[in-house]
């Protein structure tokens, strides 16, 4: 009765900030939102299955994801991740991981280097312009994330997680940082190997440039998964040589139309791994292709993603080592 009691205090302030989510997301419009590189994760395996992973989250990168499915994590994880972005912009991201009796932690960073670019101004005469040309005056704006994250099991079937994050965006002529929450549960049905996931993810004050408020770019996600046959069982019975995982999530942000993200992945022994995934009501995102191995306590994972013909595509890297 307390264990039931201890959930309803958790799930129900939850469920309200869900319902307050998609209440704003309804009423607000496209590029109202700042700190939009939070939105592009770093990792490799959950971009091989088209991000629907908030159900999946069972490793140290589902701290982007889900904070609630650490608690499958292994003891201790770490994890670093990479990609090129579009327009010289680049991406890294690591997790470190440990589990205690009270509970998972984890702490996590996110930076995104711009890159140079040339400083140009207005100029008056051939002079000025002269002068200007051969000074070669650059700037390079950044992002940076850092966060700290705790995860419990409430009960063999039901999880909890919450992130606290330190957000920075450095425009040199304009910077702010802000302090934003991501929350996330998780519940495993009981039913075959189904999980079920709510997850609220950039929840915070405004964000002021240049004496202007613009929203955190919060994200309510509803998740599901489940394997169609695996060790532990499935929609099509158990197998003890290979897993076929299905995950889909649906996703209502502040600042654009409900989303869709669908993925599978499939693994032999869990050493070799095959994703693929594909994004729905996107601007330009689309399919997601990945594959992966694990080699004792080492992974690699790399992840394809396709955007369209303009921009084509972009691909990750992670490296993680997981002990049990």
């Amino acid at each position: 009765m307390m264990k039931l009691k201890r959930i309803k205090s958790i799930v129900l302030p939850l469920c309200l900030l869900l319902a307050l989510s998609t209440i704003d997301a309804q009423t607000t419009k496209e590029g109202t939102t700042a700190f939009q590189f939070l939105k592009v994760k770093p990792d490799a395996r959950a971009n091989g299955m088209g991000e629907a992973f908030t159900a999946v989250a069972d490793n140290a990168d589902g701290v982007y994801y889900n904070p609630a499915g650490l608690t499958d994590a292994g003891k201790y994880e770490l994890s670093m991740s990479m990609y090129n972005y579009f327009a010289d912009v680049r991406n890294m991201g690591g997790v470190a991981l440990f589990g205690t009796r009270l509970g998972t932690f984890a702490i996590q960073y996110q930076y995104n280097d711009i890159g140079k670019i040339l400083h140009t101004t207005n100029v008056s005469s051939l002079a000025e312009y002269q002068a200007f040309a051969t000074s070669q005056d650059y700037f390079s704006p950044n992002h940076l994330m850092l966060g700290l994250t705790y995860a419990r099991a409430v009960t063999d079937k039901f999880s909890f997680g919450i992130t606290a994050k330190f957000v920075q965006e450095d425009l040199i002529y304009s910077k702010d940082d802000q302090i934003l929450f991501d929350g996330g549960v998780l519940y495993r049905s009981g039913w075959r190997t189904l999980r079920t996931s709510a997850v609220v993810r950039h929840f915070g004050d405004d964000i002021v440039f240049e004496e202007k408020g613009f929203s955190a770019p919060q994200v309510l996600i509803l998740g599901f998964a489940t394997e169609c046959f695996g060790p532990e069982g499935g929609l099509m019975g158990t197998n003890s040589f290979q897993r076929l995982t299905l995950a889909a999530d649906l996703l209502a942000p502040r600042d654009y139309d409900q989303q869709y993200n669908v993925g599978a992945e499939w693994a032999l022994k869990e050493r070799l791994f095959l994703r693929g995934g594909y994004k729905i009501n996107y601007l330009t995102e689309g399919l997601s292709l990945g594959a992966g191995v694990a080699l004792g306590n080492f992974k690699f994972d790399y992840a394809y993603n396709d955007y369209d013909d303009f921009l084509q595509y972009v691909q990750r890297f992670s490296l993680s080592y997981v002990m049990r």
